[in-house]
């Protein structure tokens, strides 16, 4: 089977072990509510019950099966606080990149989640506002940022005219960032935000009006080619079509992605 997701973080929370079992156990219960054909099974994979792991094994439409795998791993601390690293991975042979329901409710249920020193979402973060923009570059030009940061532009007038479904913005902003949970985090950003921006890292990384552009880490002005490795969309496409957004930006997120281009090294003075 085919790996179609794969998300791993660190939650800070003091009981996420014991919160990880039991969403595993309310995310089991709502699949088997619409499909009996499911077989579950968790465990503890040491004495002292600092490790838990679980699957989910799924028959779905067609004949299709999905496997999702759930770990938790409680780190030992040495200097009085705790840490649990956690991972879910989705192999299947459907077509589907998104995140698993689950993910969202681990996040939601976790202290400080994160990579690094990236902190998780599962919603859309909204600004507007030259200072927001000029923030957001820094963010997305950090050299040791770790998760990819989806900006999406929010030109209401133009949302209107090309959009073909009742579907608003801002649900189509909040569908993309449940499917890409855990790996990534969503921007919506107004026009005066977005000025910003452009100003700040330039036209190769500039987001068009109405445009939606996944930074994958590792952006840097200064590398020549490097800004095709962030890819966009046209408003034409994904304001017209409310499940485009979330299809194209978990493709290109929930599984593991190769650079094109490798960032040079900070200058050390």
């Amino acid at each position: 089977m085919k790996l179609l997701y794969t998300a791993t973080w660190t939650d800070h929370a003091q009981h996420a072990l014991a919160s990880a079992m039991a969403a595993f156990t309310t995310w089991v219960a709502a699949e088997a509510s619409v499909n009996s054909f499911i077989t579950a099974r968790q465990q503890f994979s040491r004495p002292d019950h600092d490790e838990y792991s679980a699957s989910l094994v799924e028959l779905r439409d067609g004949g299709t099966i999905q496997r999702t795998r759930l770990w938790a791993v409680q780190d030992r601390p040495l200097s009085g606080t705790s840490s649990t690293t956690i991972s879910v991975e989705v192999r299947g042979e459907g077509r589907s990149y998104a995140a698993p329901s689950i993910v969202a409710s681990l996040l939601g249920h976790g202290f400080r989640p994160g990579v690094g020193e990236d902190l998780l979402t599962t919603a859309p973060r909204y600004i507007a506002g030259a200072a927001d923009g000029e923030q957001l570059a820094e963010q997305v030009s950090a050299f040791d940022r770790r998760v990819p940061i989806v900006v999406m532009m929010h030109m209401p007038d133009l949302f209107t005219r090309l959009r073909r479904s009742a579907s608003g913005f801002d649900t189509i902003a909040n569908r993309t960032a449940a499917a890409v949970a855990g790996v990534a985090n969503v921007v919506v950003a107004d026009p005066g935000s977005v000025a910003e921006f452009n100003d700040a890292l330039g036209p190769d990384h500039a987001v068009g009006p109405g445009d939606l552009r996944i930074f994958r880490p590792g952006v840097d002005p200064a590398v020549d080619g490097e800004h095709a490795n962030h890819p966009r969309l046209s408003p034409g496409r994904w304001y017209a079509d409310e499940y485009l957004a979330p299809r194209y930006v978990a493709r290109r997120t929930t599984t593991p992605h190769t650079a094109a281009t490798r960032r040079r090294a900070p200058v050390l003075v």
